[in-house]
């Protein structure tokens, strides 16, 4: 009987997790539906089931050229951040650029002689577009900085073990002699 119930109470919390894991999801994907509503012709990034939103938030964005800032809205999925520019007179986004994490770096410090700049400023590197950009206040840079970093991190992570399934795949012996 002790054999039942410990084995009933072990089922009733898989039942728990499962409930919270589908809850979680179903929030998760909820919220990337509600991100990819604000952008103009965004459909497609509904199309990778792995894609999770992160976050979003108003940023200056520093041209390279210029050295004008331009205010942006920035969208961190899972594996891609976006900028994109509000389309006057709507509620919507008009996306600029997308920049896959798994290309990207980030630099967070910077020489002591900008100092005022730099508590505020992130530089992002990435094969396609090069900047730097600003944020409200420095509490706003460090947690945009850990989700940039996390965000890289992760996706690094997600193609390495994809890269070593394709591999491990390619070895296995097809039976066929």
């Amino acid at each position: 009987k002790s054999g039942k119930l410990e084995s009933l109470v072990l089922l009733d919390e898989i039942v728990n997790d499962l409930g919270f894991t589908l809850a979680s999801d179903g929030a998760g994907r909820k919220a990337l539906r509600d991100a990819v509503r604000q952008l103009e012709n965004a459909e497609f990034l509904l199309n990778d089931p792995n894609r999770s939103f992160i976050r979003e938030g108003d940023l200056l964005k520093r041209a390279n050229r210029s050295g004008r800032c331009v205010e942006y809205r920035f969208f961190l999925f899972s594996d891609v951040l976006i900028y994109a520019k509000r389309i006057q007179g709507t509620q919507k986004y008009r996306i600029h650029e997308e920049l896959p994490l798994i290309l990207m770096k980030i630099v967070d410090f910077f020489p002591p002689e900008n100092k005022k700049e730099s508590k505020r400023a992130i530089q992002i590197y990435h094969p396609r577009k090069n900047f730097l950009v600003f944020c409200s206040t420095h509490e706003e840079r460090k947690s945009w900085v850990a989700d940039l970093r996390k965000g890289i991190d992760k996706e690094l992570e997600r193609k390495v073990a994809i890269e070593g399934a394709r591999k491990a795949a390619a070895n296995v012996p097809t039976g066929a002699s």
